[in-house]
């Protein structure tokens, strides 16, 4: 009676197997590094309060929400950035993230052009790079693009929301 149980177990795990296999459930490791190493579109929306804005020695700081496509999902950002005027009216600007998501981080830059239509009023347009991650988004890499809006005019001379869009064709994940 041992040896027929054994191998009903012997069977049984060959046929979950088998079935795990055929269904891309449990596949090799390979299998699922060739999925992850296709570029998938991610797009995402953030929405920013600056908790300091930046000086000659000092990084501006935000902190928001991020909500993107999965498989990221809801979550929070952190950056440190800073602003360079070319002109009275328009420059640029260089942010690194951490965007804290429940399954990982990720770490980036956003590389920013703005333009100014008055006080509490300018438009952003922003070059994206997500550069590495943890734990599910480790070997995320990938970059895009996207625009903001810097639209507070109650809230004159403050001056703290901002809301970006932006899409990204990422690996790794």
């Amino acid at each position: 009676m041992r040896l027929a149980t054994g191998m009903l177990v012997a069977v049984v795990t060959a046929a979950l197997a088998a079935a795990a296999l055929a269904t891309g459930v449990g596949g090799s490791e390979g299998e699922r590094s060739a999925a992850a190493d296709k570029p998938k579109r991610i797009s995402c929306k953030v929405k920013l309060a600056a908790q300091r804005f930046p000086s000659e020695s000092t990084d501006g700081v935000d902190f928001g929400q991020i909500t993107c496509d999965r498989p990221l999902g809801f979550g929070m950002q952190h950056d440190k950035f800073t602003m360079t005027p070319t002109s009275e009216t328009t420059g640029t600007a260089e942010a690194r993230f951490r965007a804290f998501f429940k399954h990982g981080m990720v770490k980036g830059t956003w590389d920013l052009t703005y333009a100014a239509k008055g006080p509490c009023d300018l438009d952003f347009e922003i070059v994206v790079n997500f550069t590495r991650g943890t734990e599910r988004f480790e070997e995320i890499a990938g970059s895009g693009s996207g625009s903001g809006d810097f639209t507070d005019l109650e809230a004159a001379p403050d001056c703290d929301n901002a809301t970006f869009e932006f899409s990204v064709r990422a690996t790794g994940i």
